[in-house]
């Protein structure tokens, strides 16, 4: 159900979206106390439907009565179906995120952290436990991380680390004044 504007292709600036029919059956039923949606009882006694604004629908009786109700979106619950969700996993298995990505996660994992750090202690609680009743939990991780590591550390790559590992120690060396 949208604005009559909306479907027809009419220019407007108001902020009704679709509601799905399940959903708006849904919320019939509450408002009339049925076990089960029946559109006889819903045409005889309600008279209409307004949709004032984003997420709130107001269902005016034929006998005078008004009631008001909020309804929620399941859109993205309702569109993983079992088949989805198993096709997006081997999607994503095996898959390894650029240096960038993981830096980026990274930081904005520790900015939510910062201004939540209550979360921070609820999710490390829960891995906790998670560990606690599997040990092994991480052993896919470690295997994926290792294969990766293998292809990241290339000769090339290796040769400048050492380098400059062996730079900074030599620094360090120097400030202590051994030689």
């Amino acid at each position: 159900m949208e604005c009559a504007n909306k479907k027809h292709g009419k220019p407007c600036n108001c902020d009704t979206r679709q509601i799905p029919e399940k959903v708006l059956e849904a919320v019939t039923v509450k408002v009339l106390g049925l076990a089960n949606f029946d559109a006889n009882i819903f045409l005889e006694r309600v008279k209409q439907i307004i949709v004032p604004s984003k997420n709130t629908l107001i269902f005016h009786f034929h006998n005078g009565k008004t009631t008001i109700r909020e309804w929620k979106s399941t859109a993205n619950v309702d569109c993983w179906t079992p088949e989805r969700r198993a096709a997006q996993a081997k999607r994503q298995k095996g898959r390894v995120a650029s240096e960038s990505t993981r830096k980026a996660q990274s930081e904005g994992q520790k900015a939510h952290y910062a201004a939540h750090p209550e979360r921070r202690q609820v999710d490390s609680e829960r891995m906790k436990k998670v560990i606690a009743e599997n040990p092994d939990w991480d052993k896919e991780f470690r295997k994926v991380n290792a294969a990766h590591k293998s292809e990241w550390w290339t000769p090339k790559r290796r040769a400048a680390q050492s380098a400059r590992r062996k730079a900074y120690f030599a620094k360090i060396k120097a400030e202590k004044g051994d030689e």
